[in-house]
């Protein structure tokens, strides 16, 4: 549920964090030994996430498996995050275009149109609760105005296209790098996205302003949820604020 339902994967996180002395005995064989790479890999990122809080969990109960196993488990929790990414990286959509999109810079100088593309591809399998590491280095070498600008120009690429679903992390980007512009800029396509038979763009558009979460893209949230006559949606802002 972590690793692969975005719809779920929150309810796994608590689970996790709530019993997490049953989900380290569930998930290191898993991670250490099943056959299935898949599965290796969903437990491997799962246990990734417990290490941020329940690190000695883990390695306690690795201990009664030996010395072999608290090394592997170790190793497993000191990945550095630069390093986890997909094994398969998905070609980027046709629609996408760097030349036509505003460059992200560092001190003035703009990104060469590789590194946008690799930007890009970092963007397009990161989700809003697994994000790549590589992301938060961007956010701190890059100029946040630009990074705003890039992320915004891809989503109207994408919105373009047809706004495929597959392809919704061109909006989700827009929570990784969006500003107070882009959230004034994105909230009166939330409120027109359900009359369009878009409810599902309209509620990660509501996730897009939550989590940029700056007192504009929670004003712009309370705002729906007072005015919009959709009930779906102006439910969902009142439990986002």
């Amino acid at each position: 549920a972590h690793h692969r339902m975005k719809k779920v994967g929150a309810d796994g996180r608590r689970w996790m964090n709530r019993f997490p002395k049953h989900a380290a005995a569930g998930l290191l064989p898993l991670a250490l030994s099943h056959k299935s790479a898949k599965v290796r890999e969903a437990a491997c990122s799962a246990l990734r996430y417990m290490g941020g809080s329940h690190r000695k969990t883990v390695l306690s109960f690795a201990k009664q498996y030996g010395k072999a196993t608290v090394a592997a488990a170790t190793t497993l929790l000191d990945t550095d995050p630069m390093d986890i990414f997909p094994s398969k990286l998905k070609a980027l959509p046709k629609w996408f275009d760097a030349a036509a999109l505003p460059r992200p810079t560092i001190g003035g100088g703009q990104l060469p149109l590789e590194a946008v593309e690799h930007l890009t591809t970092m963007l397009s399998f990161s989700t809003l609760d697994d994000t790549y590491a590589g992301l938060s280095e961007a956010k701190r070498v890059c100029d946040a105005d630009s990074l705003a600008g890039f992320a915004w120009g891809l989503f109207h690429q994408w919105l373009s296209s047809g706004a495929a679903g597959k392809d919704d992390w061109a909006l989700l980007s827009l929570a990784h790098f969006g500003d107070d512009d882009v959230a004034r800029r994105l909230a009166p396509l939330i409120r027109a996205w359900p009359g369009m038979s878009a409810h599902g763009r309209a509620v990660k558009g509501l996730d897009v302003l939550r989590t940029i979460g700056s007192d504009i893209a929670l004003m712009h949230l309370s705002g729906i949820a007072n005015k919009i006559r959709f009930k779906g949606l102006q439910k969902l802002s009142l439990i986002h604020i």
